[in-house]
C-alpha cells in the first residue's frame, strides 16, 4: 500500500514526464519534473552484469517480509545505442512470450511481460532516449493499477483479468531478465552509432 500511495502522490506532482529513480541502498522511487519522492525499501541483493558495449546493474529491493521489486539499470556504452523501441527490447531482455504496453506517458511505459511459462511480470520502464532502460518489476496488479490511473492513463487491458502475476521472492531467481552474449550477437539489442563525435552520447 504504501507503494500505491507513494506513487500516486509523485505522479499528480507535476507535468513534466516522470522517470525511473533510484536513489541509494535504502529508497528507491520515481522523479516528475523537478521533484521526487522516494520510499524507504532495503536493498538486499545486487549484480552486476558487463557486456561488449553494454553495463548493467540490478538491485533488489524489499518492502516487507515478503514484498520485493527490481531495479534493474542497462546501459550502452559508447560508441552504441540500444537498436529497439522499449516494447521489442523487454521481448528480447526477458526471453519473453510477448510483451504488451498498457500505456505510456512520456518516455514511462507500463508493460505486461509474459514470460515463456506463460506468468505475467508486471514492469514500469523508462527509455533514456536508445542510451539505455531503466526499469521497476515485479509490482502486483493493484501497484500497477495505481500508477497508471495516477498518470491519468488507462491500460489496454483490465488487470484484473490476468492471470498468474509474478511475485518475486528474496532470492537470486527474482532477477527475471536474461542478459546473454546472442542479445549482442544476434539480436542485434545494439547499434553502433557512427560519426558521432567523441564525448557525446
Amino acid at each position: 500500500m504504501r507503494w500505491i500511495i507513494t506513487l500516486s502522490l509523485l505522479l499528480f506532482s507535476g507535468c513534466s514526464s516522470p522517470a525511473v529513480l533510484k536513489k541509494n541502498d535504502a529508497s528507491i522511487g520515481i522523479e516528475y519534473g523537478k521533484q521526487h519522492i522516494e520510499f524507504r525499501a532495503k536493498s538486499i541483493k545486487h549484480d552486476t552484469i558487463a557486456m561488449n558495449g553494454l553495463s548493467v546493474n540490478r538491485t533488489l529491493y524489499a518492502f516487507d517480509a515478503d514484498r520485493f521489486v527490481v531495479f534493474e539499470s542497462a546501459m550502452a556504452e559508447q560508441p552504441y545505442t540500444f537498436n529497439y523501441d522499449v516494447v521489442r527490447s523487454l521481448d528480447l531482455i526477458f526471453a519473453a512470450k510477448k510483451v504488451i504496453q498498457l500505456d505510456r506517458v512520456g518516455n514511462l511505459g507500463f508493460y505486461v511481460i509474459t514470460l515463456r511459462d506463460g506468468s505475467n511480470l508486471l514492469s514500469i520502464a523508462e527509455n533514456l532516449n536508445k542510451r539505455g532502460i531503466e526499469m521497476i518489476y515485479g509490482l502486483s496488479k493493484a501497484q500497477m493499477d495505481a500508477a497508471i490511473q495516477s498518470v491519468g492513463g488507462q491500460s489496454k487491458i483490465p488487470l484484473d483479468s490476468l492471470e498468474r502475476v509474478v511475485m518475486l521472492s528474496g532470492t537470486d531467481s527474482a532477477f527475471k531478465s536474461r542478459w546473454q552474449p546472442r542479445l549482442i550477437i544476434l539480436d542485434m539489442l545494439l547499434q553502433r552509432v557512427v560519426g558521432k563525435p567523441a564525448g557525446i552520447r
